[in-house]
């Protein structure tokens, strides 16, 4: 942490209703992935289909498909030790979770020279490949299910707004509304 509880920094906001004004569905260029700190994911499923569950009276009921994506969702960190995760929500289409990606300083190695294997883009990838594949064994029609193409990323500057994005993660089922 740095100055006044800084996490990290990039160029979006939140707006009074939680939202973010602004955020990356691809990677910036010039950012370090890799780089210790706070990262905000949104994953939908391809099409974004309600293949997750669906929401009754402002609370998620999981699928079987959403049942394993939660159980891949909470294995992330144990299969990633650079990774520590914080809230989330398994959304009939999409999912939302805080990721920290972890400081290395027991690592001598460079940043630059560091595996991409434990940047937030292997991280999301490696989920959602698990995910996937367990989920293709229910139905073939599933496969692929949570592999749209990318995902909306962005980075949690400080603390203030990691608790904004804790609370926008769980109003979010309060929130729904088919489609949207």
């Amino acid at each position: 942490m740095g100055k006044k509880g800084t996490l990290r920094a990039d160029s979006a906001s939140y707006g009074q209703d939680g939202r973010a004004s602004e955020s990356q569905e691809y990677p910036i260029a010039a950012f370090d992935y890799r780089t210790p700190g706070w990262y905000f994911v949104t994953i939908c499923t391809r099409g974004r289909i309600c293949l997750l569950g669906r929401v009754a009276d402002g609370e998620v009921l999981l699928s079987a498909a959403g049942l394993i994506v939660e159980q891949e969702w909470l294995r992330t960190a144990d299969r990633r030790p650079y990774v520590m995760l914080d809230t989330h929500v398994v959304m009939p289409n999409h999912v939302h979770g805080l990721i920290m990606i972890r400081d290395h300083a027991h690592d001598a190695t460079p940043v630059q020279a560091r595996s991409p294997s434990h940047s937030l883009s292997s991280t999301v990838g490696g989920f959602k490949s698990v995910s996937s594949r367990r989920i293709a064994v229910l139905s073939p029609n599933y496969r692929c299910a949570i592999r749209q193409r990318s995902y909306s990323e962005r980075v949690v500057r400080d603390i203030d707004e990691l608790n904004t994005v804790r609370k926008y993660i769980a109003n979010n089922p309060a929130c729904w509304r088919a489609g949207i």
